[in-house]
């Protein structure tokens, strides 16, 4: 007596759960998902055969073609705690919204006198033609912001990660000699003796020259 043959069927797959962890996987990374603040100027940055560094926990010290100087650090844990010891230094007392702002406000290229006024700005407001005037740095006055950032930045790094800061200049192509000048005599004032000049290989990313 023959075998009786069944019938066969087309396997059907619910695609249910696949779609539910797809939309929350991109919800996830939606939310989490941290923007690269707006750059405060365009740098071209100049070529050369350096070494490339890590682009993460560094102290960045950008310079505009004009000459306006920027800092700035990526890890809001360490900008919190530089804006703090600055606050000390100039006795300017910071409320807890303007640490949150200042966290991920990016470059910051204002005088110190200046900052609570240019937290307090729309974000993009902050960037508006005049308002950066770039961190003091003449090494001839009594003040020298730009090296007060500094120190306040390695002791950052210090105190809460237990590391030596990587600091790494970023400067036009075109920045005039006097200022890069002023910069590099800050370091030596500061005694920062080790430090990185950012610049392009061809056909490749950033990287850094000591």
């Amino acid at each position: 007596m023959p075998k009786a043959k069944v019938a066969r069927k087309s396997t059907a797959i619910d695609m249910t759960a696949m779609c539910d962890v797809a939309f929350l996987l991109l919800t996830f990374f939606i939310l989490t998902t941290k923007f690269k603040p707006k750059e405060p100027v365009v740098i071209d940055i100049p070529t050369s055969h350096g070494k490339q560094i890590k682009d993460k926990d560094i102290v960045l010290i950008s310079m505009a073609p004009d000459g306006r100087t920027f800092w700035d650090i990526d890890n809001p844990k360490i900008r919190r705690s530089t804006l703090e010891q600055m606050g000390e230094r100039y006795s300017i007392t910071f409320s807890t919204d303007e640490f949150n702002k200042f966290a991920n406000a990016g470059a910051i290229g204002v005088p110190m006198k200046d900052l609570k006024a240019w937290l307090a700005m729309n974000p993009e407001s902050r960037f508006a033609p005049g308002v950066l005037k770039g961190i003091p740095k003449d090494t001839t006055l009594v003040g020298n912001e730009l090296g007060d950032w500094l120190i306040c930045s390695k002791k950052a790094y210090k105190a809460e990660l237990n590391k030596n800061a990587i600091i790494a200049v970023k400067g036009d192509k075109t920045t005039d000699y006097p200022s890069v000048k002023a910069v590099i005599k800050t370091f030596e004032l500061k005694n920062i003796l080790r430090f990185n000049f950012v610049t392009s290989l061809e056909g490749k990313e950033e990287t850094a020259a000591k």
